[in-house]
Protein backbone atom coordinates (compact mmCIF):
# COMPACT_ATOMS: atom_id res chain seq x y z
CA UNK A 1 0.00 0.00 0.00
CA UNK A 2 1.33 3.08 -0.99
CA UNK A 3 0.96 6.19 1.68
CA UNK A 4 0.77 9.85 0.40
CA UNK A 5 3.25 12.30 2.20
CA UNK A 6 1.84 13.93 5.31
CA UNK A 7 1.55 17.22 3.84
CA UNK A 8 -0.76 15.88 1.46
CA UNK A 9 -3.36 14.62 4.19
CA UNK A 10 -2.55 17.93 5.87
CA UNK A 11 -3.88 19.74 2.78
CA UNK A 12 -6.89 17.42 2.55
CA UNK A 13 -7.47 18.38 6.38
CA UNK A 14 -7.79 22.46 5.42
CA UNK A 15 -10.09 20.76 2.58
CA UNK A 16 -7.44 22.33 0.09
CA UNK A 17 -7.26 19.21 -2.41
CA UNK A 18 -8.43 19.12 -5.71
CA UNK A 19 -11.55 17.03 -6.18
CA UNK A 20 -10.30 14.24 -7.66
CA UNK A 21 -7.15 13.94 -5.64
CA UNK A 22 -9.17 14.13 -2.28
CA UNK A 23 -11.32 11.02 -3.65
CA UNK A 24 -7.68 9.20 -3.83
CA UNK A 25 -6.77 10.25 -0.33
CA UNK A 26 -10.20 9.08 0.87
CA UNK A 27 -10.30 5.94 -1.14
CA UNK A 28 -6.51 4.98 0.85
CA UNK A 29 -8.06 6.29 3.94
CA UNK A 30 -10.67 3.90 4.00
CA UNK A 31 -8.05 1.34 3.52
CA UNK A 32 -5.46 2.87 6.23
CA UNK A 33 -5.90 3.21 9.47
CA UNK A 34 -2.56 4.69 10.13
CA UNK A 35 -3.03 7.67 7.47
CA UNK A 36 -6.73 7.66 8.81
CA UNK A 37 -5.22 8.27 12.15
CA UNK A 38 -3.06 10.97 10.97
CA UNK A 39 -5.89 12.67 8.58
CA UNK A 40 -8.08 12.55 12.09
CA UNK A 41 -5.40 14.72 13.91
CA UNK A 42 -4.63 17.06 11.35
CA UNK A 43 -7.93 17.72 11.06
CA UNK A 44 -8.32 18.09 14.86
CA UNK A 45 -5.62 20.69 14.48
CA UNK A 46 -7.06 22.38 11.74
CA UNK A 47 -10.51 22.98 13.37
CA UNK A 48 -8.02 24.02 16.63
CA UNK A 49 -6.62 26.55 14.99
CA UNK A 50 -9.81 27.59 13.14
CA UNK A 51 -11.08 28.25 16.47
CA UNK A 52 -8.57 29.98 17.98
CA UNK A 53 -7.94 32.78 15.06
CA UNK A 54 -11.34 33.54 15.33
CA UNK A 55 -11.37 33.71 18.73
CA UNK A 56 -8.49 35.84 18.23
CA UNK A 57 -10.50 38.30 15.52
CA UNK A 58 -13.36 38.84 18.04
CA UNK A 59 -11.01 39.63 20.74
CA UNK A 60 -8.69 42.34 18.87
CA UNK A 61 -10.16 45.76 19.19
CA UNK A 62 -11.15 47.36 15.68
CA UNK A 63 -9.03 50.22 14.10
CA UNK A 64 -11.36 52.90 14.85
CA UNK A 65 -10.81 51.94 18.65
CA UNK A 66 -7.46 51.47 18.29
CA UNK A 67 -6.53 54.83 16.56
CA UNK A 68 -8.99 57.43 18.02
CA UNK A 69 -9.20 61.01 14.92
CA UNK A 70 -6.70 63.09 16.42
CA UNK A 71 -8.09 66.93 16.78
CA UNK A 72 -6.52 69.49 15.28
Amino acid sequence: MNCFPELTYAVYADGELPAEEAAQVEEHLAACSRCRRLADSLQVETRALQQALQADEAAEPSASRQNPPQSA
